[in-house]
């Protein structure tokens, strides 16, 4: 068992649970007829595997775990019963199946197709061929319309991010922030450091009605230097996907006539609503003149942490010693695990774009022609169970060389909801302002958080 990594689940054909649970402790209390008592205190993490595909999807870790933490661990497993999030994707080697994340998060409309880069893991393809599972385990219907491999060839002594825009980035000197302060000059600097799930939630908002919650980011700058590589590691949280159900239910039986008419507003629109809400997680820069926006990364889903690098032009910084970097959204809606800076010029690599060598579906249909390009043909996935599997040849590197190897994706998704009731019209017509929403979250963890009857699910 390593607490610190991913644990495969073990089938057990004849006494299938649903979910299995691994619940990692420091100390327990030993009492008579081999009772145990587990202090919540000393609780550290919690894993859950889905036995449809023996994977590992969800963790849950905590410095320590209160009111806060109990109500993200309910909330959580709430999430993955429900099933509210975006296609899965596995990687397949021989019976070993590893989940890896999620991919084009958050688009939920036509109009919002978007592509995505997944990071896959460093033994991807280290004989040649790699294997990858998309499957749809969620209440939506799933359109992909690209499914190809992006291998990048890089020297050995550096590591490979791509941005939002997909261009290749090299990092061969990462140094962490001299500093990182919320909301009440609290220092979050050991805790973003290293790549151990410990993570800052964002639930300090500022001072004002907002519900935006700022993070800002102190680092050391080399003289003259006037480009950086902002390093991220993060997930949306388990909450952003419960609140937005929450939002949803309040549209009850209109909610499906609704979603039609979405369907048919044009992108920008949607993006300009999520942005004032503080769904994305916006990266500013400070200037001489003020904040201003570098941009605004894309929600990544709740079930795994993605590495993320923005590219950063500081030649309008405030300082030329040094840099201040501000991460916003709203109240508890992202969580932050890592952030690092790095200052070097990105090196030559070679690039290779792959289509898949072979691609079905659980049926043993051929759907290589629709992942093939960006066009009119899409992969449907449109009920639970359906699932592609789609086969890659990688590129061996030469000696003093390594493959880092992205799953590029793009594609979009439709949520399938059967909420009852008449609309709560009132309650609507307040999202149609600025930070609505997250205040929304807000004011609905303070509830839940007093809520009798929910927490004797978090103590009990």
């Amino acid at each position: 068992m390593n607490p610190n990594g991913v644990n495969r689940y073990k089938r057990d054909e004849d006494f299938p649970p649903i979910y299995e649970v691994h619940i990692y402790i420091k100390e327990y209390i030993e009492g008579a007829n081999s009772k145990i008592t587990i202090p919540l205190k000393e609780i550290t993490k919690i894993d859950v595997y889905d036995r449809a595909v023996a994977a590992n999807v969800a963790s849950f870790v905590f410095t320590t775990i209160g009111v806060v933490g109990g109500v993200m661990v309910v909330v959580g497993i709430i999430a993955i019963a429900s099933k509210s999030s975006c296609p899965f994707v596995y990687a397949r080697d021989g019976q070993s199946i590893t989940f890896l994340g999620e991919i084009y998060s958050g688009a939920i409309y036509p109009t919002l197709e978007r592509d995505d880069y997944l990071l896959l893991p460093d033994n991807f393809g280290i004989k040649g061929t790699g294997e990858l599972m998309i499957t749809n385990e969620l209440l939506e219907i799933q359109h992909t319309n690209l499914a190809r491999l992006t291998s990048v060839v890089h020297d050995e002594n550096c590591n490979i991010l791509l941005d939002k825009q997909g261009s290749v980035h090299t990092l061969s000197a990462v140094q962490t922030a001299a500093q990182t302060v919320g909301v009440h000059a609290s220092d979050y600097n050991n805790l973003l450091a290293t790549k151990d799930q410990h993570s800052f939630l964002f639930n300090s908002p500022d001072q004002s009605d907002t519900a935006i919650s700022n993070l800002d980011l102190f680092f050391n700058k080399p003289s003259g230097t006037k480009q950086g590589k902002l390093v991220l590691r993060a997930k949306n949280s388990y909450w952003l996907d419960y609140i937005y159900g929450k939002f949803n239910e309040q549209f009850g039986s209109y909610y499906n006539s609704f979603a039609a008419q979405q369907r048919k507003v044009p992108g920008s629109a949607h993006a300009l609503w999520a942005s004032n809400q503080g769904i994305p997680l916006a990266v500013s820069i400070k200037t001489k003149d003020g904040w201003k926006l570098v941009e605004q990364i894309d929600v990544v889903g709740p079930m795994a942490y993605k590495d993320l690098v923005v590219p950063v032009d500081l030649s309008t910084a405030e300082n030329s010693e040094n840099i201040t970097i501000r991460l916003t959204c709203g109240f508890m809606f992202w969580e932050l695990d890592y952030v690092a800076m790095d200052y070097s010029v990105d090196k030559e690599v070679v690039v290779v774009e792959s289509n898949a060598r072979s691609a079905a579906d659980h049926l043993g249909r051929d759907i290589s022609s629709e992942l093939l390009k960006s066009d009119e043909q899409y992969l449907v996935q449109q009920k639970i169970g359906d699932r592609a599997f789609v086969c890659f040849e990688t590129p061996l590197p030469a000696p003093g060389k390594r493959v880092t190897n992205f799953l590029h994706t793009r594609g979009y998704y439709e949520y399938l909801r059967d909420y009852k009731g008449i609309p709560n019209l009132f309650a609507l017509n307040k999202f149609k302002e600025a930070g609505a929403f997250a205040r929304f979250s807000k004011n609905t963890f303070l509830e839940l958080s007093q809520d009798k009857e929910f927490l004797a699910q978090v103590w009990n």
